[in-house]
């Protein structure tokens, strides 16, 4: 063995070699920890910015969402009234056409002159045709009660138009019940509209008279629940309000 290592302390090349490894695992360990540390943060920057986004994000699609049910909130309270005035319209003139209490004047008694005066002043303005038939007529009662008749049912015909109009061009805006109980009462309206189509065709009420004996309990029953949907969509607090008076009593 040389020398210099018989001179050799092993114990203190123990130590030192213990010592330096020791120190080499504190400075990779420390090394370590600070990586770890230092990706630690990283990750958590990233998710903060990444969780930021997200609920940015997430505000931006519920104001949208908002925003968009306002407006359609908004289009409703436009087009409910509406509806509402074209039903309420649609709904006289058809109980008008049904109404048995009807008082025409007697044509035949007048004089030339209260007939032309009548003729030519009558609301809504007569076709000179029409003038000219009660006119050259025999039987001016009974051709002015046919063109009564007449504009009864293009009375009817045209406000039931308008009504089914306005509800298929905003339909989408609608609420389903409300959708319903609107095509059900369009309905109605039609088969009263044809029955007195009848009545032009056959000169008979009866088919009239007895479709809308049938139809108008439906009617009535269809129009007050849809008022009812109509004023809780338009006065939803006032609604809410009612039903908490009505359950406290």
């Amino acid at each position: 063995m040389p020398n210099f290592l018989q001179n050799l302390d092993w114990t203190d090349i123990f130590v030192a070699l213990i010592a330096g490894c020791s120190f080499i695992f504190f400075i990779f360990k420390f090394g370590i920890q600070k990586w770890i540390e230092k990706k630690f943060a990283e990750s958590l920057e990233r998710s903060k910015t990444d969780l930021i986004h997200e609920v940015e994000k997430q505000k931006l699609q519920i104001n949208a969402l908002l925003n968009r049910a306002n407006k359609l909130h908004e289009k409703e309270f436009e087009i409910l009234p509406e509806i509402w005035g074209k039903l309420m319209i649609a709904h006289g003139e058809i109980y008008s056409c049904n109404s048995a209490l009807k008082s025409l004047p007697d044509l035949q008694r007048m004089n030339e002159l209260d007939f032309e005066n009548f003729i030519n002043g009558h609301s809504p303005p007569l076709l000179e045709e029409q003038k000219e038939n009660l006119r050259s007529s025999n039987k001016k009662n009974q051709i002015y009660f046919k063109i009564t008749q007449k504009r009864e049912y293009l009375a009817v015909e045209r406000t039931i138009r308008e009504f089914n109009n306005v509800c298929a061009l905003n339909s989408i805006f609608l609420d389903q019940e409300l959708r319903t109980d609107l095509k059900q009462i369009e309905g109605k309206f039609i088969e009263f509209q044809l029955s007195v189509e009848n009545k032009l065709e056959t000169g008979s009420g009866k088919f009239q008279y007895d479709k809308a004996k049938e139809l108008f309990p439906d009617i009535e029953k269809l129009t007050v629940e849809i008022e009812k949907k109509i004023y809780s969509r338009v006065y939803p607090v006032v609604q809410e309000n009612r039903k908490s008076l009505d359950t406290a009593n």
